[in-house]
């Protein structure tokens, strides 16, 4: 359980993310949004990063300074609670006696057992998370190796440059809710972003394809990477619309109402909510806000 409990902060941070990259790019992916009352800020964050992804450009830290509230998915600060991670815990692992085996199919299982040896997670371990977490788990074991830690992530430095300078931090979620929508999937969805994952890690064509897609500035290649398991696979279409299109109708509302009390707010959310029709960029530019890439 010990070894349950240092991870926790690390899964929290993947849980919705699993691509890695560098802001620091010659481009990267952020946006002006433009009413006419107020201006926005809105940033693709990652959630790992390494110290060489930094200093940020110069014109997305000038942004910064001179935008009014940081607002994120949820306030970092938070995840470092004994409460928070307790209450994670009890959500994503099964209780004594029972195990992941009893509610996989054998070959997800077999999978799973050989994907997890090969990243060092013991069999133990492994039995007591349910699927998503130990999708998620799959997927913080592999960022390690890569050399990538969510001390370097976009999100945990706007949180310190946004203590430094003093600004609002307001949360467009809570932790209760992203943990409550990854254990509410019903048995199959669960199982499938399971298999999802396995096959990401096992290909390594989707994170590379993210990597390039980022350094690049190009939201319509992210786009293609995110979206591509629901194109083969339209049974994956409830899991999409949980972790990604139904939050990001619900985010696009919380920038629209901040932008009406023109706080001139600076968003900082996962990447993979800005990209596609159904993202936040393109929710706001059908509401007849100005959307522009920098």
């Amino acid at each position: 359980m010990s070894r349950c409990r240092s991870l926790v902060l690390l899964i929290l941070w993947l849980v919705l993310v699993c691509a890695s990259s560098a802001l620091a790019a010659e481009r990267g992916l952020w946006y002006v949004v433009r009413s006419k009352t107020d201006t926005a800020y809105l940033v693709g964050s990652i959630h790992v990063g390494r110290a060489d992804f930094y200093p940020l450009p110069d014109p997305l830290e000038q942004s910064f300074a001179a935008a009014g509230p940081l607002v994120m998915e949820l306030d970092p600060d938070k995840l470092n609670t004994p409460d928070v991670q307790q209450r994670s815990l009890r959500m994503a692992l099964y209780p004594e006696g029972d195990s992941l085996r009893n509610h996989v199919k054998p070959e997800t299982y077999r999978r799973a057992l050989e994907e997890a040896g090969r990243l060092g997670l013991p069999e133990p371990v492994l039995n007591r998370f349910k699927p998503w977490m130990l999708a998620v788990t799959l997927q913080v074991f592999c960022f390690q190796k890569a050399g990538l830690a969510p001390d370097y992530g976009v999100d945990r430095y706007f949180a310190r440059r946004g203590k430094e300078l003093g600004k609002r931090l307001v949360e467009l979620e809570s932790v209760d809710a992203q943990m409550a929508l990854m254990n509410g999937f019903s048995p199959a969805e669960a199982e499938d972003f399971l298999l999802g994952t396995l096959q990401d890690l096992a290909d390594g064509s989707a994170i590379d394809g993210m990597i390039k897609s980022w350094l690049a500035g190009d939201a319509a290649g992210l786009e293609a990477v995110i979206m591509k398991p629901l194109q083969e696979y339209p049974e994956t279409a409830s899991i999409y619309e949980k972790l990604f299109f139904s939050r990001n109708r619900a985010m696009a509302a919380g920038i629209e109402r901040l932008m009406t009390e023109r706080q001139r707010p600076f968003v900082v959310v996962g990447a993979g909510h800005l990209v596609g029709q159904q993202g936040i960029v393109e929710i706001l530019r059908r509401k007849g806000y100005q959307v522009e890439q920098q």
